[in-house]
């Protein structure tokens, strides 16, 4: 999966850029948001979505983000921590951190 991460006023936020559930079985035709639970959204594109919004950065932490599941049509509070220059760790989870799934990201030049 690749995401880019970009700057938006004072937070962060990020856009799928590819992964497996981006494209029907063809791998060629992006599939819908069909899993969103706002009718009118539901015909848009997964690919190019912005699915993370909010991250505030601060000592080289993330916090307060929102993540946009589209294989669920949830969403999910994100936090994240820079674990080196080109590494992030982020948690995403619903309620308490302790019961969300941690994902790691590596910086694409």
């Amino acid at each position: 999966m690749k995401i880019e991460i970009f700057k938006s006023g004072n937070t962060y936020s990020g856009k799928l850029i590819e992964a497996k559930f981006m494209f029907e079985a063809d791998g060629k035709t992006p599939k819908k948001d069909t899993e969103n639970p706002n009718e009118k959204l539901k015909s848009r594109s997964r690919q190019g979505l912005v699915h993370i919004t909010g991250l505030v950065f601060i000592d080289g932490k993330y916090s307060n983000g929102v993540l946009y599941s589209v294989e669920s049509g949830g969403n999910y509070s994100i936090k994240g921590e820079l674990k080196g220059p080109n590494d992030l760790e982020t948690r995403g989870y619903k309620g308490v951190p302790m019961m969300g799934k941690t994902f790691r990201w590596t910086r694409v030049q």
